[in-house]
């Protein structure tokens, strides 16, 4: 009996060991789980902040260019004193032409001009 005892105390410390060591084993693996997951949302996190910047930068682009087209009049010159301030901030190239009333289209640049019919009294023009 005393045998059996010990036998069966023996079996009951070899099982203990067993699951320390199976839980031990389980812990390792759930905690390098952990890491690898801890470190994946850290990338994403990062990429989302960079994703988040460039989104911000993209939209005060688009504001900018939707001002531009919303105050297109501002960019307008309709006398000499507005054509030689919007040559003075530089950013569009300005040619001043000539155009008078002839049988031939005149070339300026890349477009070719030809004035049909111009009346003076109402400061109106036809181009082709």
């Amino acid at each position: 009996m005393a045998r059996q005892i010990e036998a069966e105390q023996a079996k009951v410390q070899q099982r203990s060991v067993r699951k320390s060591a199976t839980s031990s084993q389980s812990a390792t693996a759930a905690n390098s789980k952990i890491a690898d997951v801890s470190t994946d949302v850290g990338n994403v996190k990062t990429q989302v902040s960079a994703t988040q910047a460039e989104l911000q930068k993209t939209i005060a682009d688009l504001k900018s260019v939707t001002g531009d087209l919303g105050v297109q009049s501002g960019l307008v010159a309709t006398n000499g004193k507005e054509l030689a301030a919007l040559k003075r901030l530089g950013d569009r190239n300005y040619i001043d032409i000539k155009l008078g009333k002839t049988k031939q289209p005149q070339r300026f640049g890349d477009i070719t001009l030809l004035l049909k019919d111009a009346n003076v009294k109402k400061n109106g023009t036809r181009l082709r």
